[in-house]
């Protein structure tokens, strides 16, 4: 596509597609349903206009980077790899670099910094407000870079296009651990720089409490390597704050944990008003047990049950012993069903990591982390919003996860993670698969935000997802 056709183009604006009965742009400026043919001739002229770099110097890129890691508008791989998980956006960046190696991330980035183009670096695919793709700028998707390079002495270095599927059954299957999440689908290095919070964190820590090292590509695309004796001011950084801050981390060496079996328990309820106090009751229970448990509580809607599940960690412990921490729920006599299994550490990475996001959804998510236990008028609102969840979404839920333990004996000086101290991670998540459903779905979770901010204590944070 050269300037010539931009030119041809330089025409396309809602009248004239309009008179086509083609709709175009939005009011946001964003291509929404174009003709395929004018697609590459839109998004080139828009990088020229918004940044001054023309089609022929764009096009420049795909000689510097390996063969096949240049996807342009004009790719037949462009149209599917330009979405996330989140059919909400539609967003067209001026090109997409998949990169093979860090050589083309080097080369991107050096790209964006001559040419003052704007970019973003994606591997996952799970940033879902979206922070890893941008309109009319530049996408570095790590995705390619997946592999496991080295195991040894308890250390695994991964690439951080490796998803936590591959990345957990790998290291499961040799007996070991990492605390992460529990969606394969979600790359390790956007959720390991985020901090990494998960059922096996107040035994272990956050996932950035076992990093080792990074390899990392500064703004000048350098090679750097960060830990706590080169470039320590980094390594502090990088770990919770790092999610494309200060450069572009490439590879992730981790200390893993060797582990004998787990129980993981789970009691489900029917959700109601009662809720309330159970949900009080859950959060100091949680916040008392010993930090080989972690407990968390996923709520959906009237009609699918509530549960409060969990993770204890045994290491030799005796399993009936261990048990008995579950007691003072028990006793409760609320829960409609009741189930606990004995797991090795593969077992239990695999039932962690069952479901994810096979597909993409409409999402908007929100999220709190609570600093102090959670007053009454704030578990209210959360019990009264999931009541009112829309009927017209099965897959909206609230998840509240323990903190404590490991997590709080880090101190706050060791990594640029803020809430060392906090009691309770929430999730907030509506989640939809029809369009037509935009509307309702945005308001309920709006709404709810909306409520709960009223009783925002001093000590409240707020969690971005």
């Amino acid at each position: 596509m050269n300037g010539t056709h931009i030119e041809r183009f330089n025409c396309i604006n809602k009248t004239n597609i309009a008179e086509k009965k083609e709709c175009v742009c939005n009011s946001d400026n964003v291509l929404t349903r174009p003709p395929s043919m004018e697609v590459a001739c839109y998004v080139y002229n828009m990088v020229f206009t918004t940044y001054g770099v023309d089609s022929k110097t764009l096009l420049s890129l795909g000689d510097k980077v390996s063969k096949g890691a240049f996807l342009p508008p004009s790719s037949n791989a462009y149209e599917s790899e330009r979405f996330n998980y989140n059919k909400r956006y539609n967003i067209y960046p001026a090109s997409i670099v998949q990169a093979n190696d860090t050589n083309d991330v080097c080369e991107a980035l050096k790209f964006c910094r001559q040419h003052k183009l704007p970019f973003r670096i994606r591997s996952g695919k799970h940033s879902f407000e979206p922070s890893s793709i941008i309109q009319f700028g530049l996408v570095i998707d790590l995705h390619k870079m997946d592999k496991v390079l080295s195991f040894e002495n308890d250390l695994i270095t991964v690439q951080v296009g490796m998803t936590l599927g591959p990345f957990i059954n790998y290291i499961s299957e040799r007996g070991c651990c990492v605390p992460t999440g529990n969606c394969p689908t979600n790359g390790v290095g956007g959720f390991t720089l985020g901090g990494g919070l998960g059922l096996l964190s107040r035994r272990f820590g956050m996932t950035i409490d076992n990093v080792v090292e990074l390899k990392m590509v500064n703004y000048k695309g350098k090679m750097l390597t960060v830990n706590k004796n080169e470039n320590s001011d980094l390594f502090f950084a990088l770990r919770g704050a790092g999610g494309g801050n200060f450069g572009i981390v490439t590879e992730i060496t981790y200390q893993t944990h060797k582990t004998s079996n787990f129980i993981f328990f789970e009691l489900k309820y029917q959700l109601s008003e009662k809720s309330v106090k159970l949900l009080n009751f859950w959060q100091h229970w949680a916040d008392n047990l010993p930090n080989r448990v972690t407990s968390d509580v996923v709520i959906h809607n009237k009609e699918i049950p509530m549960y409060i599940n969990g993770i204890i960690v045994l290491d030799n412990k005796n399993p009936d012993k261990m048990l008995k921490l579950l007691e003072p729920l028990l006793e409760l006599k609320q829960h409609t069903e009741f189930s606990w299994k004995l797991m090795n550490t593969h077992e239990m990475y695999t039932h962690l990591a069952e479901g994810g996001y096979a597909r993409p959804f409409f999402f908007k998510n929100r999220g709190n982390i609570f600093q102090e236990f959670m007053p009454k008028h704030t578990i209210e609102t959360i019990v009264e919003a999931a009541l009112n969840i829309p009927k017209e979404n099965m897959y909206s839920f609230i998840e509240l996860t323990s903190m404590g333990g490991k997590i709080g004996e880090v101190s706050p000086n060791e990594t640029a993670f803020p809430h060392r101290g906090a009691k309770i991670w929430a999730l907030y998540s509506s989640l939809w698969s029809n369009e037509v459903d935009n509307k309702i779905n945005i308001e309920w979770i709006d709404n709810f935000m909306e409520k709960m901010e009223k009783y925002y204590p001093p000590k409240i944070g707020r969690a971005h997802v």
